[in-house]
């Protein structure tokens, strides 16, 4: 199942992180599994930040890699990430290669989409997020992980 919705900045989220300052905040999600059965997703993964379409075919786009970080866990990273049954875990993405991707944020015209991978197999996205720094800096994603 694919689904985001949009709430206010996660409150048991902090935006400072311990990851090396960027030019890029770390994005709050809020991670739901709806399911009977718990989640469990790499905490490395891709990232595509999607360009205005030009005149042309096809969307520009951009790839990158992200790193998750559960609320509480001390250390920076993570292998996984489990959501148990019916619950919701809040965790902060670190984008890397912020100097890459700053003037894209600050452009404030792409939409970026996470892309959950699972150990055991299997693909689950975000769908689109409004990258801009107004909204990446208050603003905590809702996205559903269920399985489907």
């Amino acid at each position: 199942m694919i689904g985001i919705f949009v709430l206010d900045r996660c409150s048991t989220v902090s935006s400072g992180s311990s990851f090396a300052e960027a030019h890029v905040p770390d994005i709050a999600l809020s991670l739901v599994n709806s399911s009977e059965q718990s989640v469990t997703l790499l905490a490395r993964g891709d990232f595509v930040l999607w360009l205005p379409a030009g005149v042309g075919g096809g969307a520009p786009s951009i790839p990158g890699k992200y790193v998750l970080r559960p609320e509480g866990v001390a250390e920076d990273y993570v292998d996984v990430v489990t959501i148990e049954a019916s619950s919701t875990l809040s965790v902060l993405a670190h984008l890397e290669n912020p100097t890459q991707i700053a003037p894209v944020l600050d452009a404030g015209s792409t939409d970026l989409d996470f892309i959950f991978r699972r150990p055991e197999g299997g693909l689950t996205f975000s769908g689109p997020i409004p990258f801009t720094r107004s909204r990446i800096e208050v603003t905590c994603w809702q996205v559903e992980v269920s399985k489907d």
